[in-house]
């Protein structure tokens, strides 16, 4: 078999596909085994304390967590309200490793009085990952009597 130009040029061009197929796969295949997403359970009572279940479901540790009110008896507010949220043994929350799971609470979510909600809460929780990602879910629960 005679090795021609147009031969080299087909080979090459066949090695370079093949090549650029196994990049995009490879890569295709790490970004789905990195995955940055949580969990969460809320329940408010009426006497302002907040409990929150929070689960890491990725495969990245939580480094960062921010939980906001945004609406209070289905009336959106003028501004989102952070919460003082503290883990449950009311140390701070530092991190949250990849499939761990943390129980926070918050001794105030009327924040002094200025949030005025009997029926239910909506709540932003945001948290930011060490690949920096940030990924944030809102829901909005009842609140329950003591």
């Amino acid at each position: 078999m005679e090795l021609t130009v147009s031969r080299i040029i087909w080979l090459v061009l066949a090695l370079s596909l093949i090549i650029g197929v196994g990049m995009t796969i490879y890569s295709w295949g790490f970004k789905a085994a990195v995955k940055a997403d949580f969990m969460q359970t809320i329940i408010a009572y009426d006497d302002g304390r907040v409990e929150i279940t929070l689960k890491n479901v990725g495969t990245v540790d939580i480094t960062d967590l921010t939980v906001k009110i945004t609406a209070a008896d289905g009336s959106k507010l003028s501004s989102p309200v952070e919460l003082d949220v503290k883990l449950a043994d009311y140390s701070s929350f530092i991190k949250l490793s990849a499939g761990g799971e943390v129980q926070l609470i918050c001794e105030d979510w009327t924040v002094n009085g200025s949030i005025l909600a009997e029926n239910t809460l909506t709540f932003e929780i945001i948290c930011s990952f060490a690949n920096g990602e940030k990924i944030s879910h809102a829901l909005t629960v009842p609140i329950q009597s003591i």
